[in-house]
C-alpha cells in the first residue's frame, strides 16, 4: 500500500491528472490503486486485470476502460484459471465461448456505474480491413509508414484469424449491450497496433461505431465532445463556441450523411490558425 501511494503521489507531483493500469496487475494493488487515486483526485483509466473477481469489476473509481478484451472474462460460464505469463492465450480461447447473456449484468454495471468505455474496435477490424490496406500501400514511400508496414506485414497467418474473432466478438457486444451509452464511449485506435496508422485509424474507428449501429452524429460527438467532458476540458474544448480554442476540421463532404466523409479534410484549424496551404 505504501508502494503505491508513493507511486500515485510521485506523479500527480509531476502534473499527471491520471494513471493507466494493466492486464497483470493483482487484483490487490489494482484496487489499492484505485482507492490512492480516488483519494487524491485522480482518474484512472486502462484494462481490466486478468484476476479481477466478478465483484470487483465495474467499478466506478476505474473511470474509462481501454478496449474490450477486459470484458470477455465474463461473457463466458467457464472459470479460467490465468497462469501467469500465459494469460493472454487463456482469454483468447474464451472469445469461443462468448455468452451475451452471461455479459449482461456486467454490461449493465458498467452503465450504471457511468464507467467510460473506449472499443478500440479497428485494433483488431484493420487487419482484415482491404481497403485500410490499399490506403496504406499508397503511403508506402513514408519512412513511418514503411517501416510500420514492415512489422504488420511480417506477422503470422495466426493473428489475422486471432484478431478477426475478437472482431466479430467486440462488434457483438457493442451491438448487444452499448448502443445506448454513447454519451460514454470514447474514440481511441491503440495506433500503431497492426494497421492501426496514427491520425489515419481515428477515421475507421469512427467508421467501425457507424457500422455496429450508433448514429453518425453521436460518433462525431464521441469524437469530440466525448473527449473533452472525459477530460473535464469542457470549458476550452468540444464544442464551437465563443471564447474556446478554435480547433476546427473543416470538411468537403458531410459526415452526417456518411461518417466516411471524415476523411474528405479541406483545411485544419488549430488555435484559429490554418495550416494547410
Amino acid at each position: 500500500a505504501q508502494q503505491v501511494n508513493e507511486h500515485v503521489a510521485k506523479h500527480q507531483q509531476l502534473g499527471y491528472r491520471e494513471i493507466k493500469v494493466y492486464n497483470r496487475l493483482p487484483e490487490s494493488v489494482y484496487l489499492e490503486i484505485l482507492k490512492v487515486a480516488a483519494d487524491k483526485g485522480i482518474q484512472v483509466t486502462g484494462h481490466i486485470p486478468y484476476t479481477l473477481k466478478e465483484a470487483h469489476f465495474g467499478d466506478p473509481r476505474h473511470s474509462s476502460i481501454e478496449h474490450l478484451d477486459g470484458l470477455i472474462q465474463y461473457a463466458t460460464s467457464l472459470s479460467p484459471d490465468f497462469e501467469p505469463l500465459k494469460e493472454e492465450g487463456i482469454r483468447n480461447e474464451l472469445y469461443l465461448q462468448y455468452d451475451s447473456l452471461q455479459l449482461a449484468p456486467y454490461a449493465a454495471k458498467l452503465k450504471s456505474n457511468k464507467v467510460w468505455l473506449t472499443p478500440t474496435l479497428s485494433l483488431y477490424a484493420n487487419i482484415n480491413n482491404q481497403q485500410v490496406k490499399q490506403e496504406l500501400d499508397k503511403l508506402r514511400s513514408q519512412e513511418l509508414v514503411k517501416g510500420l508496414l514492415g512489422w504488420w506485414e511480417s506477422l503470422p497467418a495466426r493473428v489475422q484469424e486471432n484478431f478477426k474473432l475478437k472482431s466479430d466478438v467486440h462488434r457483438q457486444i457493442m451491438q448487444q449491450h452499448f448502443l445506448d451509452y454513447a454519451d460514454h464511449i470514447l474514440v481511441g485506435t491503440d495506433s500503431p497496433n497492426p494497421y492501426n496508422l496514427p491520425g489515419l485509424a481515428v477515421h475507421y474507428e469512427l467508421e467501425y461505431l457507424a457500422e455496429v449501429g450508433f448514429a453518425h452524429a453521436a460518433v462525431l460527438k464521441m469524437a469530440t465532445y466525448n473527449a473533452a467532458r472525459y477530460a473535464n476540458l469542457t470549458q476550452d474544448y468540444g464544442t464551437i463556441a465563443p471564447g474556446k480554442f478554435a480547433n476546427i476540421v473543416l470538411l468537403d463532404g458531410n459526415p452526417l450523411q456518411d461518417i466516411r466523409n471524415t476523411k474528405k479534410i479541406h483545411q485544419v484549424i488549430l488555435k484559429g490558425k490554418p495550416q494547410l496551404d
